[in-house]
Order: structure tokens, then C-alpha cells, then sequence
């Protein structure tokens, strides 16, 4: 064969291999699409209704689903199905599409994150339920290894010492936020400026000291606190106090509680995801469901799951006692705290950026 035949025949080798690799390409972004539509548009019968929530509460929803639907009508029933995973990431989900019918979040910050203006979500959705919206409250506690070998007993003890802590991470976890916070307000009453965090100042000293010694894991608060488990490294790990009375009911075996004399009150909230309801036609049972949670049936559910009841008539001395905090008693309004610290330019951003410099990586 002639040269220029040959050059003809690489030619139309090299036009077929290009051909294949962009059919390829098309099917993997077709293979992509499919995916994506699945996650955020799980099928499911019209009337059922998917709540979205953060990691911590399976076993809570199980219970409440059980209970809510043993007192429905059962021709009437309704399926309910759940998503967890942690709250940012689950606030970034349906902000993305995910089509939930109802939405329990760790902080109202992560709903209106969620929600915003693109899916309607009702403008007075904090005064559509009682408490704000807020079917319980939690805190921040500490779990260490069996026997605490360390000694650790309150947050003096994680600024003073080189004591090896474990967070989920705040950007996908909505406990790593409030462990964060809860930092925060501690390292500023080491000191006389009270909760105010200087840049550069003590307390903020004392933050990155600590968060230095920060090993974060990127999942929600149930799954980071199996990576802790599994793991040689860490000496305690900063989580939810329903996760703490958990394992305190199950005789966990490996890890124990450590209650703080102090620590900052988490406040879940609840709503409807408006445009999905009434796309769907699912507002009516979606309100059901969420009055339940605030039912004393409901009430008394969240608190056997460890998470403390608004409802005054509920028993609560099954929960440990300690000083709790709101974000507004240390920062004030709520969403500029929330701004302050997690936005664009904000505190936390900033401790990253000096943590990394202070490990010796580079800004």
C-alpha cells in the first residue's frame, strides 16, 4: 500500500477512535442525568410523602412514622419515606432538587439554605408551629473511649491539653456547626472580652490552639461517629447529646458520655417545602405529619430518642443537667451570627485558613 494509503487508513482510525470516545462520553453524561434524576426525584406513589432530615434521627422518624400511621385510618394511610444524611449536605440537596414534602433540619440556617425564595416554603413557616417550628431541642457532648483515659471532663480540658479531638465536619455536618459555635462562645469566656472573638486576640488563640488538634470527617454525625469508633487515633469526639444517651442506653461497649457543665442549645426546626406540597398535592398530610411530631404522642417519641421535648408535660429527667446557651445568648440574631461566622469572608473560613498555616500548609 502507498504512503498516502496508509495515512488514509491512520486517518480514518483516528476519526473512528474519536467517534467512540464522544459516544462514550454521551452515554456516561446520559448515565450521569439518570442518576441525578433518580437521588432528587425518588419515585414514590403521589400521596407519599419523603421528609428530609439530618443523619441522627433514624431511629426517632422510624418511631414517629409508626406511631403516626398505627393512628391513622389505615385505607387511608400514608406511605412516609425518609432521606438522612448530615444537615448541610441535606440543605444543599434539596436546595439542588431534591424533592422533599417536608424538611427537619439542625438550625433554621440550613432550612432557609434548603428553601429560600426558589421553592416557596411558606414566609411565616416559624409561627406555623409551635415553638418556632422547633419540635425539640439538643446539645453538644463529648464521647470518649471506654474509661476515659484521657480524664477529659469539660472544655478547659480539650483548650488546655493536647488532647486529640474529632469533629464531623461543619461543612456537611450540622452538629460539627454547633461543636464549632459552641468552641467559640467557651474560648471567649477564657478571657475578659467575654464571647467576643478578637482577630488576632487570646481567644482566638485558644480557638486555633484547638482546632489545630481538629481531625475532621466528612459525614454526617452518626456516620463520622463510626469512623471515630473504628479508628486507634482520637480521644474525643464532639456530637449530638442524643447520639451520647444512645450508646449510654445500649451499655456501649467501646465508647462513654461526658457531659460538660456547659454547652450550646441546638434548636431542629420543621417545615413544609411549599412547591412541593402543592405541586404534588401533599400540603394537608405533610401539616399531618408535622402536627404529630408536636402531639404529646410525638413529644414523648423524641424525648425516649434522646432529644429533649418542648412540650413542659413530657419527663425530662432521664436528661443530663448542665448550662445551655442559644446561639442568640452568645452571638445575638440568630442568621447574623450564622453569617458571621459560616458566609462568605466569615470566622470559620478564616480558622481554616490559619489552622492550615499553623499545620504548615500554605494559605
Amino acid at each position: 500500500m502507498s504512503r498516502d494509503g496508509n495515512s488514509s487508513v491512520q486517518g480514518r482510525d483516528v476519526v473512528e477512535v474519536a467517534r467512540r470516545r464522544s459516544v462514550a462520553w454521551v452515554l456516561l453524561a446520559a448515565l450521569l442525568i439518570i442518576l441525578a434524576w433518580i437521588v432528587f426525584h425518588p419515585f414514590r406513589p403521589q400521596d407519599a410523602l419523603l421528609v428530609v432530615s439530618y443523619d441522627v434521627t433514624r431511629e426517632y422518624f422510624g418511631s414517629i412514622r409508626e406511631a403516626y400511621q398505627a393512628e391513622r385510618d389505615p385505607e387511608d394511610a400514608t406511605l412516609v419515606l425518609f432521606s438522612h444524611a448530615g444537615s448541610v449536605r441535606q440543605a444543599s440537596n434539596v436546595a439542588r432538587g431534591l424533592e422533599a414534602d417536608v424538611i427537619s433540619l439542625a438550625s433554621a440556617s440550613d432550612l432557609e439554605l434548603a428553601t429560600g425564595n426558589r421553592f416557596g416554603t411558606d414566609p411565616d413557616w416559624r409561627e406555623r408551629f409551635p415553638y418556632g417550628s422547633s419540635p425539640y431541642s439538643s446539645t453538644i457532648v463529648f464521647l470518649v473511649r471506654k474509661g476515659n483515659p484521657r480524664g477529659i471532663r469539660d472544655w478547659d480540658d480539650l483548650f488546655d491539653r493536647e488532647v486529640r479531638v474529632v469533629s464531623p465536619d461543619p461543612a456537611v455536618s450540622g452538629a460539627g456547626r454547633y461543636a464549632y459555635l459552641a468552641a467559640v462562645s467557651m474560648a471567649g469566656r477564657r478571657h475578659p472580652s467575654g464571647t467576643a472573638i478578637e482577630v488576632p486576640g487570646a481567644a482566638w488563640e485558644d480557638l486555633v490552639s484547638l482546632y489545630r488538634r481538629v481531625d475532621f470527617i466528612e459525614f454526617g454525625a452518626r456516620q463520622a461517629l463510626e469512623v471515630f469508633r473504628r479508628r486507634t487515633r482520637g480521644d474525643v469526639f464532639l456530637t449530638w447529646e442524643s447520639e451520647g444517651l444512645r450508646l449510654q442506653a445500649a451499655a456501649d461497649e467501646d465508647l462513654e458520655m461526658v457531659i460538660p457543665s456547659r454547652s450550646i442549645q441546638a434548636r431542629p426546626v420543621v417545615a413544609v417545602v411549599g412547591r412541593h406540597v402543592d405541586s404534588r398535592d401533599t400540603r394537608e398530610e405533610a401539616l399531618a405529619f408535622i402536627n404529630f411530631l408536636f402531639s404529646p404522642e410525638g413529644q414523648a417519641i423524641a424525648a425516649r430518642h434522646g432529644f429533649r421535648p418542648r412540650d413542659p408535660g413530657v419527663d425530662i429527667s432521664g436528661f443530663p443537667q448542665l448550662e445551655l446557651f442559644s446561639v442568640e445568648d452568645a452571638f445575638g440574631e440568630r442568621q447574623a451570627a450564622w453569617e458571621q461566622h459560616f458566609g462568605e469572608g466569615g470566622l470559620y473560613p478564616l480558622l481554616l485558613r490559619d489552622r492550615l498555616a499553623r499545620r504548615g500548609g500554605v494559605q
